[in-house]
Parts: C-alpha cells; sequence; structure tokens
C-alpha cells in the first residue's frame, strides 16, 4: 500500500507540475513563433543615409538587412550589399546548373547559358576579394573588384546579344537584381570614400 501510495502521489505529482508548467511552454512556444520585432537598423537613420547615395535606396536596404553586422556604418553596409550579391549569385548559378540539363536546349543555348555560369563563378570571387580589401581598407581595391564584378555580369549579357540567343526571362532577373545590387555596393564605396 505504502508502494501504490508514493507511486500515485509520484504521478500525480508529475502531472501537476506538467500542468502548471504548460501555460509557461505555450507562451514561450508562442514567443518563438511570433514574428520578430524589426531590427533596430531597419529604423536606423544612419542606414537610411547611407543607403542614400545609391540608386535604388529600398532595394539597398531590403537587401542588406538580412547580413548586416555590428554598428550600422558604410563598411558593414558595404559588406552585407556584397552579400546580397554573393546570394542571388549563388542562386542564379544553381539555375544555370539546372537548366543547362535539359535536353530541349540547343547546344548553342547550353553553351551561352554555361558560360554565364563560369562568370559567375568570378563574380563570386571578385566579392569575396572586394570584401577583403574592405577589410584592409583599401578603397581603390575594392573599386577595382566590384568594377570586374559589373564586367562580368554585362559580358554574361553581352554573350547572347552576340550570339542572337535568347536568354531565359530567370537569367535577365538574376542579372537585373545582381547588377543593381552591385551597383548599390559601388555607390556606397563612392558615397563614403572620398
Amino acid at each position: 500500500n505504502i508502494v501504490l501510495f508514493l507511486f500515485l502521489s509520484f504521478v500525480l505529482l508529475s502531472l501537476t507540475t506538467h500542468v502548471v508548467c504548460l501555460p509557461r511552454f505555450i507562451n514561450h512556444v508562442n514567443a518563438q513563433t511570433r514574428a520578430p520585432a524589426p531590427a533596430p537598423a531597419a529604423k536606423s537613420p544612419e542606414l537610411k543615409k547611407i543607403c542614400g547615395v545609391t540608386g535604388q535606396p529600398e532595394l539597398c536596404a531590403s537587401s542588406v538587412l538580412p547580413y548586416l553586422k555590428g554598428i550600422v556604418n558604410p563598411d558593414n553596409v558595404l559588406k552585407a550589399e556584397l552579400e546580397a550579391v554573393k546570394e542571388e549569385t549563388t542562386k542564379a548559378m544553381a539555375y544555370i546548373e539546372k537548366t543547362v540539363r535539359l535536353s530541349s536546349l540547343s547546344t548553342l543555348e547550353k553553351n551561352t547559358i554555361g558560360s554565364c555560369g563560369e562568370l559567375f563563378t568570378s563574380v563570386l570571387d571578385d566579392v569575396k576579394s572586394a570584401q577583403e580589401s574592405i577589410d584592409a581598407h583599401n578603397a581603390d581595391d575594392v573599386s577595382n573588384w566590384l568594377s570586374g564584378v559589373q564586367a562580368f555580369i554585362t559580358t554574361c549579357n553581352i554573350g547572347f546579344e552576340e550570339l542572337k540567343v535568347v536568354q531565359p526571362k530567370e537569367l535577365i532577373e538574376f542579372h537585373t537584381r545582381m547588377q543593381k545590387l552591385n551597383e548599390n555596393s559601388l555607390a556606397i564605396l563612392f558615397g563614403f570614400n572620398k
């Protein structure tokens, strides 16, 4: 009887503990599933000022927020914008890889699209070098690397024009966004490194 009493007491105590803790657990889960409050950087007048030197300030602000680390200053915003360039380039490369596997494309189409993938590998290399140059506080090198990024994106577009190959709509969208993000990067660089 004593063992049964102790067992039932333990079970009852366990149940009441879980019931008592359940509201705290529900609140904890609800707190985790709620949309997070906007980051302080999103409302930062400094971010608005930095992105204000670009041709696409709204794109600048929205694209840097996921990558912005540390205080909001031109170097950190520029690094974050370059992370957005990297992400968009990586997405474009995945699209290219998938597209060139399609058997319905001609060899010329596959080769033209594939050459953009090679160019975009160089974009990633130049973005990495630009980020390293930011850390080294070498604005001239950053400018050179970003100019290279722009040249690789433009060269991909020119390849379609010269070979009279229709560029897939999705690739045009990637190019356009990559170009705008890189233009924002150049504008931030030139706007704050005079």
